[in-house]
C-alpha cells in the first residue's frame, strides 16, 4: 500500500504546529462534484517541478486532510499535461503530480469561510479564485483535493501562490516550474 507522510505547518491563532499526517488515499474533486482517484505516490511538497512548459497546465485547489483528531485545509495544485488532459481527463488527473503547500489551517478555524486563491507568474496574476470548503466525510489518512477553477497555462519561472481566508494568516509560497531536460 502506498502512503505519503505529510508535515504541514498549520497556522493557528497564536502558534504554528507541524503534525505528521499519514495519507493513504487521495482524490480530486471537480467543481461539479465529480471525483477522480489520485495516486498517493504522486503527492509531493517539492517546490521545483520539471515539466514540458509548452504542454503543461496547472489546476489549483484546496486539499482537505483528515488528521488524527481534526481536519486541515491546505492549498495544492495538480500539474497536468495539456494534450493528455484533452484526450483523457481521468487519466491525466490520475497520473498528475500533486503539489501540496507546506502551510495550512485547521478546518474548524478556516472552514465555511470564503478562501481566496491567487496565482501569479512573472508579475502577471490570474483572476483570483474564491471557494469555500466544509468538513466532509473523510476518514483518517484520506486527502481530497477540491479544484478551485479552470486549468491555467504556465510560463517559465517562479509560480507565486497566495491564499487568504477571513481571520487567518495569509499563506504564501513560491514554486518553480522548470523546463524538463532531455
Amino acid at each position: 500500500m502506498a502512503f505519503f507522510i505529510y508535515q504541514p505547518h498549520i497556522h493557528k491563532a497564536s502558534k504554528r504546529i507541524t503534525p505528521d499526517i499519514l495519507i493513504r488515499s487521495a482524490e480530486a474533486v471537480f467543481q461539479g462534484g465529480e471525483a477522480c482517484p489520485l495516486r498517493v505516490g504522486n503527492l509531493s511538497t517539492a517546490i521545483e517541478q520539471e515539466v514540458v512548459l509548452a504542454q503543461t497546465v496547472i489546476a489549483p485547489g484546496l486539499g482537505l486532510l483528515a488528521g488524527q483528531d481534526t481536519n486541515y485545509v491546505v492549498p495544492a495544485f495538480l500539474v497536468l499535461e495539456e494534450r493528455l488532459l484533452e484526450a483523457e481527463q481521468g487519466l491525466a488527473v490520475r497520473t498528475a503530480p500533486v503539489v501540496l503547500m507546506r502551510f495550512g489551517w485547521r478546518l474548524d478555524e478556516a472552514g465555511g469561510k470564503p478562501i481566496m486563491f491567487r496565482v501569479s507568474q512573472d508579475g502577471d496574476e490570474t483572476p483570483p479564485m474564491t471557494m469555500e470548503i466544509d468538513d466532509g466525510p473523510l476518514g483518517r489518512g484520506e486527502f481530497s483535493l477540491n479544484l478551485a477553477g479552470p486549468f491555467t497555462a504556465v510560463i517559465p519561472g517562479p509560480l507565486d501562490v497566495r491564499v487568504s481566508a477571513e481571520g487567518q494568516e495569509d499563506l504564501h509560497t513560491r514554486f518553480v516550474l522548470q523546463e524538463m531536460k532531455g
